[in-house]
């Protein structure tokens, strides 16, 4: 018996080092796309979502700020960025501003930012929509990206449409 709770006991404390250990990693990974400071943009969204090729995508979005300059009675922009954060180094990055400057994929930022609400419309998926998307919200001077608040799309598959 006294076997049987040793192995347990170090079995726990196994459990307990690997949890301890995946949650400095996951915060780790958050914080590496948003430097060593804490992010001033914080967005709800689904973290992870797989669709089918040739659908349509609804992100349910919200937003807000921990930053005093941001002030909703001045004109917001919504960008999304896919791969990364860094456009300044790599502009190619920003696939959506709804100042309608940029809009690769055609989306539709259906919720008003006025409001603090970011949802987007995805219209018809395909397979090289598949990665990690970033929110970010541009109200000058306010400027700042939901660096720890990452979006993955995994486009699968092809839709199946049966006409009788």
């Amino acid at each position: 018996m006294k076997d049987y709770q040793s192995l347990m006991a170090t079995l726990s404390e196994n459990v307990l080092r690997v949890n301890m250990l995946l949650s400095v990693f996951l915060v780790l990974g958050a914080l590496a796309f948003c430097g060593d400071k804490t992010p001033d943009l914080i967005i709800t969204a689904p973290n992870n979502i797989e669709a089918l090729n040739g659908s349509c995508l609804q992100i349910p979005c919200t937003y807000n700020t921990t930053d005093k300059t941001f002030d909703s009675s001045r004109p917001i922009n919504g960008l999304w960025m896919k791969g990364g954060v860094n456009f300044a180094s790599n502009p190619n990055i920003v696939i959506f501003n709804s100042s309608k400057s940029v809009n690769i994929y055609q989306l539709e930022m259906i919720g008003n930012l006025t409001e603090k609400n970011c949802t987007t419309l995805f219209p018809d998926l395909n397979t090289s929509y598949t990665d990690r998307y970033f929110f970010r919200v541009e109200n000058e001077p306010f400027k700042a990206t939901a660096c720890a608040d990452s979006l993955q799309i995994t486009v699968k598959g092809k839709s199946i449409f049966v006409f009788t």
